[in-house]
């Protein structure tokens, strides 16, 4: 009836009606419902001792052996859409029965289940070149021109984004290998970068209390510098300062104010504690030009300005 060399094949339009579902998965269903079909209609060709297109609906052990023959039943299920059996000598079957046959073979051999749809495989898709130009752009910045350093992409129905046209060569693995070291010599320092400071020392503040490392509690200062910007940045400036008191207690107390570009960075009490750190930072964009920095401390050591 259904076999793999069509010269024998039956010519039979398909017209697929709505039929009653069938217990595909049922030996039962086969010989009732099933096997009646094969038998008015295919045994005379593949059945009883006929063997046309080497194939016999009847030479297998059992059913169960029949059902797991994958290869013919997917040729059957083509003839039968394409009607291409019975031949046009032979008696058709009724509309029915061949809905009843082509729905048996899709649920019971190919174990097809309609509430749980097998959607096939899915095509790994490589980048064509457009987009690997693109893609290494946004997440390294370094404009790669695939275009010229890669082949042609293949096409398929008229596009360059199709998984199953998008061949990979070994040319092309290669080019990807050649194209890594590129992007990467470019997009990542291949040497450590130090990043540039400058150090202002307490003798280079000028104002009330200036010349002395040390600043008490009690006697008022008021110290500004003046620092020259020879390139265009975003700049840390770090100011270095520390309390630092005596074995006996202290009970006085001190402002601190810091500003930078006349900006007050920080203002906080401080008071005797040994060795306590106050370094409050600010990041600030400076143009060419001489920017200037005031300090008013307990210690004055000094101002520090990183170029980031």
């Amino acid at each position: 009836m259904i076999f793999p060399s069509t010269r024998y094949a039956v010519a039979v339009a398909v017209f697929c009606h709505a039929a009653a579902p069938v217990r595909a998965g049922d030996g039962g269903t086969f010989e009732q419902e099933i096997l009646p079909i094969l038998e008015n209609h295919c045994y005379s060709c593949h059945g009883e001792g006929e063997n046309k297109g080497k194939v016999s609906f009847d030479t297998f052990g059992s059913t169960a052996e029949l059902m797991e023959q994958t290869d013919l039943w997917v040729h059957a299920l083509k003839n039968i859409r394409a009607g291409l059996m019975p031949p046009p000598r032979k008696k058709r079957p009724e509309a029915a029965e061949l809905a009843k046959l082509e729905d048996w073979i899709k649920r019971g051999p190919l174990k097809l289940d309609p509430q749980n749809p097998d959607p096939g495989r899915v095509t790994l898709r490589r980048l064509n070149r457009v987009e690997y130009r693109n893609t290494i752009r946004d997440l390294t910045g370094v404009d790669f021109l695939a275009q010229e350093e890669f082949p042609v992409d293949d096409t398929g129905y008229g596009f360059d984004t199709i998984a199953d046209a998008l061949s990979t060569s070994p040319l092309l693995l290669e080019k990807y290998m050649a194209a890594a070291e590129t992007i990467v010599a470019k997009a990542v320092p291949l040497k450590n970068r130090v990043t540039p400071s400058r150090y202002i020392s307490h003798r280079e503040f000028s104002g009330q209390g200036a010349g002395d490392e040390r600043l008490s509690l009690y006697d008022p200062a008021d110290l500004t510098t003046q620092i020259e910007i020879k390139r265009a940045g975003t700049y840390r400036v770090v100011l270095d300062s520390s309390v630092h008191g005596s074995f006996a207690f202290d009970p006085g107390r001190a402002k601190l104010s810091w500003s930078v570009d006349g900006k007050e960075i920080a203002n906080q009490e401080v008071e005797w504690r040994d060795s306590f750190n106050v370094e409050p930072s600010v990041e600030v964009k400076w143009a060419e030009d001489c920017s200037w920095a005031r300090t008013r401390s307990l210690r004055k050591t000094r101002v520090t300005a990183r170029r980031m």
